[in-house]
């Protein structure tokens, strides 16, 4: 850089510093503002304090959860001050062993399990107890890209009330987890680089104001900071009948489909089923009976169109077994109606 060049940037420089001084001479200092007469924006409290709060309120709630006699475990939390906790179905897969709950203080308790959701991949539990702390439900729906998360649970197995924070990075992404052998489709997850290791499955994420808006379900081992955690929205109802009836009540349908992205093609999901051993349309469902098939398109459900911003599970979720539908489908190019009485899905 020539001597011309440098002066000129140096005098460029000075001319912005000069013009930023200049304009923050004019601001008047804390010992002229009063707060309490003033328009300037006065922050109350800092990010890093919310941060400390939330995390100490929320772990009073969180609990681990462990085996009989073996190795393995995860994360949930309370939902009711006398002792149900959400937490993970892939949490409790040994459906012949006994688990363990251990609360913040280091208490622990024998568990019953109350409910398992196969294809949710939520499961409930029960402990004997009273005045436990709880986490209020939040709304997944106002979930904002950016936002600050912050995860909790029993991190490796061993490591209680484990805190990490970041923000909410993705949302309405459908993935398929692999636990083991099994392969299971989720859909309308969470994405989120606030830490998710082995051992959180089942714990809250939760936003700054210490409401649960999604649980921690899956990581991707191939990847750094990436989890998934299961909307809060989609559980809402399961909490209430857990509560009520004291099972999982969830409407079911009996088809597995994918929904059609082709913006050339109609809109709606198509009975399909991804794995060859796993038929379409499941035998015995109220689909069966209603004479559904593979590759039949279903466009709308009792008057709700059906596509990829309204997609075919979220619809589902807004009714009750025993709720009769009309369903809307294209086979092949003639378009059909059919009523459906949607039965109860089981949960173990």
């Amino acid at each position: 850089m020539n001597i011309k060049k440098r002066t000129l940037l140096l005098l460029i420089a000075g001319i912005l510093i000069g013009g930023f001084f200049g304009l923050a001479a004019n601001y008047p200092t804390s010992e002229e503002v009063d707060p309490s007469e003033s328009d300037y924006y006065q922050p109350e409290i800092t990010h890093e304090e919310v941060v400390i709060d939330t995390a100490e309120t929320a772990v009073k709630a969180v609990v681990a959860i462990e085996r009989d006699g073996e190795s393995g475990g995860g994360s949930g939390f309370f939902i009711t001050s006398d002792g149900y906790i959400l937490t993970n179905r892939h949490v409790l897969t040994d459906e012949d062993s006994g688990y363990t709950v251990t609360t913040h203080d280091g208490i622990s308790y024998e568990a019953e399990v109350v409910s398992r959701d196969l294809n949710l991949d939520i499961a409930f539990l029960h402990i004997e107890g009273e005045d436990f702390d709880t986490l209020p439900l939040g709304d997944s729906e106002e979930l904002r890209l950016g936002q600050t998360a912050m995860a909790i649970g029993y991190s490796l197995g061993e490591l209680r009330n484990s805190v990490s924070v970041g923000v909410v990075s993705g949302l309405v992404r459908d993935i398929y987890a692999r636990e083991g052998f099994r392969v299971e489709r989720l859909e309308g997850m969470i994405q989120t680089d606030a830490a998710i290791n082995l051992g959180n499955s089942g714990g809250p994420l939760l936003n700054l104001k210490g409401e649960v808006i999604g649980i921690n379900t899956a990581t991707d081992v191939f990847a750094d900071n990436i989890g998934f955690a299961i909307p809060v929205n989609q559980v809402k109802r399961s909490v209430d009948s857990v509560i009520e009836h004291g099972r999982i009540m969830v409407p079911f349908l009996g088809i597995r489909y994918m929904m059609i992205t082709d913006s050339e093609l109609v809109e709606g999901a198509i009975i399909s089923s991804e794995d060859p051993r796993i038929p379409p349309v499941e035998e015995g469902s109220p689909a069966e009976e209603a004479g559904f098939q593979e590759g039949d398109i279903i466009t709308a459900f009792d008057d709700n169109p059906i596509n990829m911003e309204n997609p075919l599970w979220e619809v589902i979720m807004e009714y009750m077994p025993g709720d009769t539908v009309e369903i809307e489908f294209y086979r092949d190019d003639e378009l059909m109606t059919v009523e459906v009485e949607l039965a109860e899905r089981p949960s173990d």
